[in-house]
């Protein structure tokens, strides 16, 4: 089949389409797929025939193809149709009489609702769920709750807002969004309910008087009651600190500096109390309370994620602080600490190439294949290069070609070929000058 010929039925297969023969425009696309099987254009048309039709489960496995590949407002449009499409939601509307009576309602006084119109499961632990949020906003990164069974509050940890392609910071109220969780698909279902607490210290640039920023300093500061505590942390003693904390929390439950101190205490290699998950539990608290621009707060958080086994997660919060930091003393220091951390869990390294312009045109997670892009001149030699999405980007030349000795030999012909012309140039008069002083006597005797 020609470039013409599958152009010709494409644009057939689309005009079908649209005059609502879906059958007939997905069997004309299945023709042209069979000779174009990865274009994204054939999969998107695909995808909608397949939704208008009713193969839902189909629909979605193109839409996995497509993650990434399209751009947000088509990806949306697909998402809906194939939401729209599933049985399952009809059912529960036409039986419940709408989607939030079919399930159990959100505790009273939540701040930030968003209702599930469609799930579709990625794995056993995570899923992608496309709904609107009702009330208040979410952001990424945040930990949700799915109200379950009998309003049983399941944490379920928000990975992605938005397409994969152009992930977004946060979704508010009345917005129709995607959203990534880290949870078992089978605890959600369409009319489902999740909550998430207001994330204060994400409204206080905007929110908040400068005048008042020292309150939320204040909040961070330790008491001078706790100071004999933070002696006996640094002396090893754990239990004792564990009592005094304690004590002091039952008398103080709004201090968010005694229970980081106590998830320290959880969290020290050292510590014969060492529990990550409380750990986890109690920096968690902290976090969302104020703590969240504090690098101790966010240091002990993503070590205890990574603790508990998601390292992932926890380099998510340091490379938030990371991008929100200002300072450029404390952006080294938590940029040393990111690339310290991927090292510890073994999450290895990211290497980005950025063109002239500032845009990032190349990443990769395995060294050797950046070598090769190089190599290949994929990635142009005049490139920027950054390790682990932190610092600035210097040239490759200063940082990757010292690594590597075919990279670094890229750089050094160059000397070579800019003084080639002048070494060619010089060659040539001499030869000339050779020839002459050959010639020239003869040539002089015959023109006597």
């Amino acid at each position: 089949m020609t470039n013409e010929e599958a152009k010709r039925l494409y644009e057939e297969a689309v005009r079908r389409y649209d005059g609502r023969d879906f059958a007939g425009a997905l069997e004309l696309l299945g023709r042209v797929e069979s000779e174009r099987p990865n274009s994204r254009h054939i999969i998107y048309h695909s995808a909608l025939c397949l939704a208008a039709l009713g193969r839902v489960d189909a629909a979605r496995i193109c839409l996995k193809k497509l993650e990434g590949r399209i751009d947000p407002n088509s990806l949306e449009r697909l998402e809906k149709e194939i939401a729209d499409a599933t049985p399952a939601k009809s059912e529960e509307v036409a039986a419940a009489g709408g989607l939030e009576d079919s399930a159990a309602p959100p505790p009273e006084g939540s701040e930030n609702i968003f209702v599930v119109q469609a799930v579709y499961p990625i794995s056993t632990e995570e899923c992608s769920v496309v709904g609107r949020v009702k009330k208040g906003v979410f952001h990424t990164d945040d930990i949700a709750n799915v109200v379950g069974a009998e309003g049983a509050l399941l944490p379920a940890p928000i990975m992605r807002i938005g397409p994969a392609d152009t992930p977004l910071l946060l979704a508010r109220e009345g917005q129709r969004s995607v959203m990534v969780l880290r949870i078992d698909p089978n605890q959600i279902s369409s009319g489902t309910s999740i909550i998430c607490e207001t994330r204060r210290a994400a409204h206080a640039v905007t929110m908040v008087a400068p005048s008042k920023s020292s309150k939320k300093a204040s909040l961070l500061e330790r008491p001078a009651e706790l100071a004999p505590v933070e002696k006996l942390m640094k002396q090893g003693a754990y239990r004792e600190a564990e009592h005094l904390l304690n004590a002091y929390t039952a008398q103080h439950p709004t201090s968010i500096v005694a229970k980081r101190m106590l998830a320290q205490v959880y969290l020290e290699s050292d510590s014969p109390l060492r529990d990550p998950s409380k750990a986890l539990y109690l920096i968690r608290m902290v976090y969302q309370a104020g703590g969240a621009e504090d690098p101790v707060v966010t240091n002990l958080l993503a070590q205890a994620q990574a603790e508990t086994g998601d390292p992932e997660m926890g380099l998510r919060f340091l490379e938030r602080l990371y991008a929100s930091t200002l300072d450029v003393e404390a952006k080294q220091a938590l940029a040393q600490r990111i690339h310290g951390f991927r090292s510890k869990y073994g999450l290895g390294e990211v290497w980005e190439f950025a063109d002239a312009y500032g845009d990032v045109i190349f990443e990769s997670h395995n060294s050797s294949e950046a070598v090769r892009a190089i190599l290949n001149g994929v990635v142009p030699l005049d490139a920027g290069c950054r390790r682990n999405h932190v610092g600035n980007f210097e040239p490759v030349e200063t940082t990757l070609a010292p690594l590597y000795p075919e990279v670094a030999a890229l750089y050094k012909p160059q000397q070579t070929q800019q003084s080639s012309p002048v070494f060619i140039l010089i060659m040539a008069f001499l030869i000339l000058g050779i020839i002459v002083a050959w010639f020239l006597p003869s040539l002089l005797r015959m023109m006597q």
